[in-house]
């Protein structure tokens, strides 16, 4: 074998090795363009369970304060006695 041979191969090697880098940075590349679109996907869910999550607490404080507010007006309104002793006592 002559060194012209090895060397002819040597040069043909580095050439698939580059082509070969060349195809792994490409597809490396397309790989961390999904992780960014899942990472994307994954800020809107957690965007939206945020959103979500500050209405139902809105909502039930909303629904504490109004049921605290029935629970005190009942609180404070005069023992009726006009009812029948039979009769549950009327709440608001």
């Amino acid at each position: 074998m002559s060194c012209e041979k090895c060397e002819r191969d040597i040069e043909q090697l580095r050439g698939e090795l580059n082509v070969l880098r060349l195809e792994m940075i490409e597809v490396v590349g397309g790989m961390l363009a999904r992780v960014d679109d899942v990472l994307a996907n994954i800020d809107e869910v957690l965007a939206t369970v945020k959103t979500s999550n500050r209405q139902m607490f809105a909502d039930l404080q909303a629904q504490t304060d109004a049921g605290f507010a029935r629970l005190q007006a009942c609180i404070d309104a005069p023992f009726r006695t006009d009812r029948k002793d039979d009769e549950p006592p009327k709440l608001n």
